[in-house]
């Protein structure tokens, strides 16, 4: 789970940073319905009790950071990046997109 959660943040972070916001809505879907019948496969395809799953922190970060590039919102955009540091932090290139996608949506040197 944890290597598909890294893999999805990379790729929507990608899409971001070549200013595809998009796409990386259509990824992050994609990603959801992939979750859900992973969720429901492993109980027998009916689904679980409670949610078919748990969003993570990296998942919740994904979604916000890509609601805020579909608006003029840079601060928000640093308070994300503030607040999530420690997720950004887990792969080497996170801050390489993030800085590319603060420089294209917000001008963010």
């Amino acid at each position: 789970a944890a290597a598909v959660e890294l893999l999805a943040t990379k790729c929507t972070l990608r899409f971001l940073a070549a200013e595809n916001v998009r796409d990386a809505i259509l990824f992050q879907n994609m990603v959801l319905v992939h979750l859900q019948a992973r969720a429901m496969a492993a109980n027998d395809g009916n689904p679980p009790p409670g949610p078919l799953f748990s969003p993570t922190s990296l998942h919740s970060f994904c979604r916000y950071i890509t609601a805020t590039c579909q608006r003029d919102a840079a601060p928000l955009f640093k308070e994300l990046c503030e607040r999530y540091r420690a997720q950004i932090s887990s792969h080497p290139t996170f801050p390489e997109f993030l800085a590319e996608i603060g420089a294209r949506f917000y001008g963010i040197k």
